[in-house]
């Protein structure tokens, strides 16, 4: 079962449990939209959406891991790989995830989020935030880039590392328990807030040969500001690419961050003057190209192929992240970048 689909919450450290033989830590339903009566709020809500999310790394949650009678819960940082099935041995159990976030605000009535309906940016079945929740004043997207223990470990050619899919699967979970901590959070300022992709009216619409959703992460981190498109396609932020996106719709105002940029590609090496394909030569299923195209059909081919057969019946998630590793744009916004020859 899909973590999306079986997500909830049952107190302020929310539970989570496993099914026996199940292949994720999957959270059992999360619900679409915390209502309470909006208040005005005053200067500092900004500051403390901040600090939030700075703060869940570092918060203990509860954890079931059987559905025998009498089970207790026992307590993990959800900022580790513990319990997860590439740790079965608990090897991993403190390898710690992500470092702190970066964060932007975007005006839910931004003109920019109509542009994503465009064919040749994401679709028509895009939504803005309005469409999602009506009354909607802010748009929250955030990063959270993986330690350096995380990112190390896939600089190698070949096969992504396992600790690399790990972090990637755990972190899905760590992204979507913030998410709905969030709107929790947000509720005490008497905001009703939404998680598109925890709602069910969230879904994927293809196009031609690729599919896309109907709430982009990476989309809306670039009309928040928090980051531009690499030639890997993947959100170049302040903190680099190698991470997990999320966001938030709340009717609590916040001021939008703006976007200190122009250009889509703005922090991308590639399109400001040539001087960087290193993600080109990184990408061992030859998905990212010059020219961009089909790159969503190989890179699914790829890891289809190559990357699942040799780590079933593991929980996978998705891409093998070579491209965001060992690269200029890994850990930030590169500067001018010359290949050695």
């Amino acid at each position: 079962m899909a973590i999306r689909d079986s997500f909830k919450a049952v107190s302020r450290r929310s539970f989570f449990k496993v099914a026996a033989g199940a292949s994720a830590v999957a959270v059992v339903g999360v619900p679409t939209i915390v209502t309470l009566e909006h208040r005005s709020e005053e200067n500092g809500l900004e500051h403390r959406v901040r600090r939030f999310l700075e703060d869940q790394l570092t918060v203990s949650t509860q954890y079931i891991f059987d559905q025998s009678p009498g089970a207790n819960p026992q307590p993990y940082f959800i900022n580790t790989l513990a319990h997860t099935q590439f740790n079965v041995d608990h090897s991993l159990d403190n390898i710690k995830l992500f470092d702190a976030p970066v964060v932007s605000f975007a005006s839910a009535t931004d003109p920019f989020f109509d542009e994503l309906k465009k064919p040749n940016v994401v679709g028509p079945n895009h939504l803005n935030p309005r469409e999602w929740l009506p009354g909607a004043k802010t748009v929250i997207s955030f990063f959270y880039p993986f330690t350096e223990e995380v990112r190390a470990t896939n600089r190698q050619p070949g096969l992504p590392s396992r600790i690399w899919l790990a972090a990637k699967a755990a972190g899905e979970t760590f992204v979507h328990t913030t998410n709905y901590e969030l709107t929790r959070f947000l509720a005490g300022s008497g905001a009703t807030s939404i998680v598109p992709d925890h709602d069910p009216r969230y879904k994927m619409a293809r196009y031609g040969d690729t599919t896309a959703p109907n709430w982009s992460e990476r989309h809306i981190g670039y009309v928040a500001g928090l980051g531009t498109f690499g030639l890997h396609k993947s959100l170049i932020t302040a903190k680099g690419s190698a991470g997990r996106l999320g966001s938030v719709i709340t009717t609590a105002e916040i001021r939008p961050t703006g976007r200190p940029y122009k250009d889509k590609n703005a922090y991308c090496p590639y399109f400001t003057d040539g001087s960087c394909d290193a993600c080109v030569d990184r990408c061992p299923g030859h998905a990212v190209n010059k020219k961009g195209e089909n790159q969503p059909v190989k890179c699914s081919k790829y890891c289809k192929d190559e990357v699942v057969p040799t780590i079933a019946p593991v929980i996978y998630r998705g891409g093998c992240g070579k491209c965001l590793n060992a690269v200029p744009c890994e850990i930030g916004i590169p500067q001018r970048h010359h290949r050695q020859a």
